[in-house]
């Protein structure tokens, strides 16, 4: 049986914490992408152990917009 991975207090925490600091992260370009990146790198981690899961869940993460979604 796999193990389930759940985020800790201090996991969610960090996310909290970190993501109060999105305002300083807005460019036209990417509006919010790199604070949202930024923000989830303590949640990802912990989730995803595979080095290459977390690059390309971070990519993404970077890539996306709201924009694009519509």
């Amino acid at each position: 049986m796999t193990e389930k991975l759940q985020l800790t207090k201090s996991d969610r925490q960090k996310v909290w914490w970190r993501s109060t600091f999105l305002q300083g992260s807005w460019n036209y370009e990417r509006m919010q992408n790199l604070g949202w990146a930024y923000s989830l790198i303590p949640a990802i981690k912990r989730l995803y152990t595979k080095k290459e899961d977390q690059v390309q869940l971070l990519s993404a993460t970077w890539n996306s917009s709201t924009l694009t979604h519509m």
